[in-house]
C-alpha cells in the first residue's frame, strides 16, 4: 500500500449496530483495488478479546462492514488487515470513540 491513503467512516459510532465504509486511495485520489480486506474491533479500555467484522467490497476500493457490531461505550481500535497481494498485507489501526 506504499503511497495509498485510506479513509474510514464510522456511522453512528454508537453503542449498538453501525456501518464502517473504508475507502482506499492512490496518489492521485483514484480508488485502489485489493484482494481482500479483513477486522477486527478491540477495546484498549476493556479486558474484551478482539471482535471480528465482516468487510465485503462496495465497489473497486470501496469497502464496506454493515454489521460492525459495538457492544458499548468508549475507546475502540477497529484493526484492518489489507492484503495487497497473495504475500502482502499492510495492517492499518483505526481509533475512535463509540457515544
Amino acid at each position: 500500500m506504499r503511497d495509498a491513503s485510506i479513509e474510514v467512516n464510522i456511522e453512528p459510532a454508537r453503542s449498538g449496530s453501525n456501518v464502517a465504509d473504508i475507502y482506499l486511495t492512490g496518489p492521485d485520489g483514484s480508488l485502489v483495488a485489493v484482494p481482500e480486506v479483513s477486522g477486527r474491533l478491540e477495546s484498549p479500555d476493556r479486558d474484551v478479546p478482539a471482535l471480528p467484522v465482516t468487510v465485503t467490497a462496495a465497489e473497486p476500493g470501496h469497502y464496506v462492514a454493515n454489521s460492525m457490531s459495538i457492544p458499548f461505550p468508549g475507546e475502540w481500535v477497529l484493526r484492518l488487515d489489507i492484503r495487497v497481494s497473495d504475500f502482502d498485507e499492510t495492517p492499518v489501526r483505526v481509533p475512535f470513540t463509540a457515544r
